[in-house]
């Protein structure tokens, strides 16, 4: 079961970005580069919590029709979308922030991988 809602969580932070793309006109014709933060020491991180994000970024693909290709980057700095994972006490939840990369606009989403601190309705929005 939280398999299946992290994804959840995870997809709805990835339409936020999505919804920032979308101010701008997507430079589709070439896949879309992302980076994934390393989470360790981040509470209720986990190692499959990478995994989650891809399969996120594997299911946006999916429902765009194909019109959006992912493509993870080993840079960071080459990523138009980066996912940093945050604790509760941050205060960033759901929050993405414009960036430009190389001249396109990007996005750092911020994924707090502790949902249970999201409170019953929270869980309940991404369920």
């Amino acid at each position: 079961m939280r398999k299946q809602w992290q994804i959840g969580a995870i997809a709805a932070v990835l339409l936020a970005a999505f919804a920032l793309q979308a101010a701008e006109v997507l430079d589709n014709s070439e896949p879309v580069t992302f980076f994934i933060e390393d989470g360790k020491g981040v509470p209720g991180y986990r190692d499959s919590d990478r995994d989650l994000a891809k399969m996120a970024f594997e299911a946006w693909s999916r429902e765009s029709a194909g019109k959006l290709k992912f493509v993870e980057s080993k840079a960071r700095n080459a990523a138009l979308l980066r996912i940093q994972w945050i604790s509760p006490n941050e205060g960033l939840f759901g929050e993405t922030q414009r960036m430009l990369v190389n001249g396109k606009p990007g996005g750092l989403v911020y994924v707090m991988p502790q949902v249970a601190q999201l409170g019953p309705l929270g869980q309940q929005t991404i369920q």
